[in-house]
């Protein structure tokens, strides 16, 4: 669920100054990320799998879908969900892309 705490953390890294550094932009946005993905995290441990964040390049969120999520036939629709949400989180547009297992 979005909470103000989320739209606190996102209205500091859409509206950062781009003279700020860097990494206190990228360490909202990853706050962010990983608060929204452990907020879902429990959906798919219900169903025997689980997500974990890979690593956030610019708007591109890379995940690795585990367990029984890695050979699901709806895994796309599980990944939209989460670039939905994340999209939410974050006020702004964000691409999540699934990273096979072993790399």
């Amino acid at each position: 669920m979005f909470n103000s705490a989320d739209a606190t953390i996102a209205d500091t890294a859409r509206d950062s100054d781009v003279s700020a550094p860097s990494t206190d932009l990228e360490d909202a946005t990853k706050r962010v990320v990983e608060r929204t993905i452990d907020d879902m995290r429990p959906r798919f441990q219900r169903d025997g799998g689980n997500i974990e964040l890979i690593k956030i390049e610019k708007a591109t969120v890379y995940v690795r879908m585990t367990g029984a999520c890695s050979g699901c036939q709806l895994v796309s629709l599980s990944v939209a969900g989460v670039q939905s949400r994340l999209t939410d989180a974050l006020q702004r547009p964000v691409r999540v892309v699934p990273v096979p297992t072993g790399h």
